[in-house]
């Protein structure tokens, strides 16, 4: 029967065939091995679908995904909506391609819908990604040694110390700002690349209202 070969991580060209439909996946026969290659439209579906899968290993890992809509359950429909979306099949400076996100438009969504998805560059994707620390306020640890609460805040993967603190909501209060500050440095940043989406901007700079006013009532925030 020969081998059996899936090639590429990204994607190949998307298309459509002789009818107009997307083109999800096709096979090519290369002597005994047989090449099952995906678009890049195939490739984000299918691992969307993979992500909402509970039998998935991606599924079983991050326990953040809960389905996807009834119309992203058709590949069709999936790809109609896709090309169509601002920053789709964009690429970075760095030559990664623009992420699908489904919680920035809805905060908290765990499903893939058309009202909450778009593409949006990787930093943006991982912004409102907050820790669950089990005692202390995000951002926040307790330094025994010197009686005082730390503050803490990861930006573009570096960890950026705060300063010390001597309670754990002004500690947390410093996290709050900082974070609130990268997410409006990062929106400025996003305005000016290709494939900006104005609802994405409003959508972020809701989140740094909202650390704002956290701050001001001395409230701690527990997700973005």
């Amino acid at each position: 029967m020969g081998q059996i070969k899936k090639t590429s991580t990204h994607g190949w060209d998307n298309f459509q065939d002789a009818d107009g439909k997307w083109v999800s996946s096709w096979a090519v026969r290369n002597g005994d091995v047989l090449e099952c290659r995906y678009t890049r439209l195939g490739n984000l579906w299918n691992s969307m679908l993979d992500r909402c899968n509970p039998n998935s290993f991606v599924a079983k890992s991050h326990q953040s995904y809960s389905g996807v809509s009834n119309a992203f359950a058709s590949f069709e429909n999936f790809a109609d909506w896709a090309v169509g979306q601002p920053g789709f099949d964009l690429l970075e400076g760095d030559g990664k391609r623009y992420a699908l996100d489904k919680d920035i438009l809805i905060r908290g969504s765990r499903s893939y819908s058309a009202e909450a998805c778009s593409f949006v560059p990787q930093r943006l994707n991982n912004l409102l990604v907050m820790g669950k620390p089990k005692d202390l306020p995000v951002g926040v640890s307790w330094e025994a040694d010197r009686g005082k609460f730390a503050a803490c805040i990861s930006i573009g993967g570096k960890n950026k110390r705060l300063g010390r603190f001597g309670s754990q909501i002004l500690a947390h209060a410093a996290w709050q700002k900082a974070k609130a500050d990268e997410i409006d440095r990062l929106v400025e940043w996003y305005a000016e690349l290709p494939g900006f989406n104005h609802l994405v901007a409003d959508a972020l700079r809701s989140r740094s209202c909202q650390l704002r006013a956290d701050i001001a009532n001395q409230v701690v925030t527990e997700s973005l």
